[in-house]
């Protein structure tokens, strides 16, 4: 009832000028507006370079970006913001298939709360009781659920980390904009839950427990090398380092307990720090 009904001229002088006829009502004027502003040139590659730092790396090139918004642009019959056709651009792309080598880095680090997911339905860690009491763990990875600090989010797009190997380069990395000393040893508590047992706790056992029978059911059977086959492809998307892999491989021959009562230590031990690993913080 407040709403001005007289004329409205939007981008005046530019190609996607728009006129709101005076007299139009306050949803004609938003739904005017709104559709001006999708058809503003810097739509596609604001959307298609965030859409990119979220699912394949953190710092594309202008030419990864230029195609994300040619196919924001036109999806090949007309349509303009197709997202479906942009996301898979996004993952078809030459630059998110390739393999990043020490010349054309790529990747990005995995968010906090992403990482957790992935542990929680990677092992189908649901609360037994409906609760998901778990924010005393949650809230030092410098990420909860729904509680940004601004309407921007956790980290700024184009949040430049202050070290030489990216300052120089001018190189975004957005998500190290909430890693630090305290984040890093949050993680790493987190993980070492995630790996003992699980997440959250009841009074008598976690909240949240992670399901490891198939991962021990393929200790018994194949031994060390088939269990770390399984969370090289369940953690890593099967590109674990010989180096991890070594190491993994002689904290669990470790274990004292030769029997299969020491199993259960040997998987939580492999998920814990295989989790804590920057193998598994860092996507690529």
């Amino acid at each position: 009832d407040q709403h001005s009904v007289v004329e409205k001229k939007l981008f005046v002088g530019k190609p996607w000028a728009v006129t709101l006829p005076a007299g139009s009502t306050a949803q004609a004027d938003v739904k005017a507006a709104l559709d001006t502003l999708f058809q503003h040139p810097n739509v596609g590659p604001f959307i298609g370079r965030q859409l990119i730092q979220q699912l394949v790396t953190s710092q594309p090139s202008a030419a990864y970006v230029g195609r994300v918004t040619a196919v924001f642009n036109n999806n090949g019959r007309g349509v303009r913001g197709d997202l479906g056709s942009v996301v898979r651009a996004i993952l078809l792309d030459p630059e998110a298939r390739s393999v990043p080598t020490a010349t054309s880095p790529s990747g990005k680090l995995r968010e906090p709360l992403l990482g957790l997911v992935h542990w929680m339905r990677t092992f189908n860690a649901v609360s037994v009781n409906g609760q998901y009491h778990m924010g005393w763990q949650v809230n030092p990875l410098g990420q909860t659920p729904y509680r940004a600090p601004s309407v921007f989010g956790y980290f700024r797009p184009g949040y430049v980390p202050p070290a030489a190997s990216f300052t120089t380069r001018q190189a975004t990395a957005p998500e190290f904009q909430i890693l630090d000393e305290n984040t890093v040893a949050g993680w790493t508590n987190a993980a070492h839950g995630m790996g003992s047992g699980g997440l959250g706790w009841t009074g008598t056992a976690p909240e949240l427990p992670g399901n490891y029978n198939a991962l021990q059911s393929l200790l018994v059977s194949g031994g060390v090398s088939a269990m770390l086959d399984e969370i090289n492809l369940l953690l890593l998307g099967g590109r674990m380092s010989a180096e991890l892999r070594q190491h993994l491989t002689d904290a669990v021959v470790s274990v004292e307990d030769g029997t299969a009562r020491g199993h259960p230590d040997r998987v939580r031990l492999a998920v814990f720090l295989t989790l804590a690993s920057p193998e598994f913080r860092i996507q690529r």
